[in-house]
Order: structure tokens, then sequence, then C-alpha cells
């Protein structure tokens, strides 16, 4: 029976939460920022689904790195950079479109700035960069977050942008 007529699926929970259009900028930075433990759960979700958006992305690759006649070091340099590309991407889109990926939307979370005013391009961008730099730096940017007064990401401290806890 489709939930119209009656019966509520595991959805009815993600419909009361907050839409990206439904809160003002004031209304989000008055919210909590979203715990350490979601936020890493949250991550380990992204990691599932960035594995098979990369897996639909290596179909376009293998074609184009055939194509430009790419070998070894080659092809696997243009691996890395194609896989970053796409994962930025992903990240990039989603966080200047609403502030959430689904992810996060499944956890109740949404990125903004600290005034609670959706990210700008160029602090999606730089975050992006902050992220991947924290990745060379074995995680520290996700350490730090244990030691943060607010436990924010070094990323989000830096940026003046925060993750909050829709509830």
């Amino acid at each position: 029976m489709p939930p119209s007529q009656g019966t509520q699926g595991p959805s009815s929970d993600a419909a009361a939460a907050p839409g990206p259009t439904s809160l003002s900028g004031a209304a989000l930075a008055a919210l909590p920022s979203a715990g350490v433990l979601p936020r890493l759960l949250c991550a380990l979700y992204e990691g599932l689904l960035l594995v098979g958006t990369l897996v639909l992305a290596g179909f376009v690759l293998v074609p184009l790195a055939h194509a430009a006649g790419l070998q070894d070091d080659d092809f696997r340099r243009f691996t890395r950079a194609w896989m970053m590309t796409v994962s930025s991407a992903y990240f990039i889109w989603f966080w200047l479109h609403g502030g959430q990926t689904l992810p996060m939307k499944t956890w109740h979370i949404r990125l903004c700035r600290a005034d609670g005013r959706p990210l700008a391009i160029d602090q999606a961008l730089l975050r992006m960069v902050l992220v991947w730099a924290g990745f060379g730096l074995l995680g520290a940017h996700f350490l730090w977050a244990l030691f943060d007064r607010d436990r924010q990401f070094l990323h989000d401290r830096i940026l003046h942008t925060r993750i909050v806890d829709l509830g």
C-alpha cells in the first residue's frame, strides 16, 4: 500500500526533517553543532556512496584514457586526478545546493556558514582543498575535532563553517 493510503514507510522521519529552504540563516546559526560521532558515521556512509559513484566514473575514465593513449604511470596519475575531480565535484555540488549530501540528509545534519547562510562557491572549493590536504596529513583535520572546543573539524574552524544538527 503506498504511503498516501495511510501506511507510513521508513521515509516518514526524513519527511519531517527541515528541508534545505525551510530554515533561515539565523535559525540554522542557532542550531547546535552536530556531534563528532554522527559526522563520522555520515562520513562512512559517504564513503559507500562515493565508491559507487567512482565505479560509475570509471566507466567514463577507461575510454578517455584509452583514447588519449595513456599507459602505466600516466594512466595512474590520470586515474587519481579523475577520481579526485569526481569526488570533489560530488561534494561541492551538494554543499552548494542545499548543504546536504544524501548521507547528511539521513543523519539530519547540514553544512552552512557560521552565521547560517549557505556556502559560497569559494568557500566550498577551499573547503574541498583543505579536506584533501587533511587526508594528506593522515586525517589530522578529523582528529582536530576531538580537541576543538566546539568539536568542529579543522577545515570548518578555518573557513568559519559548521555542520549543524537539524534534530
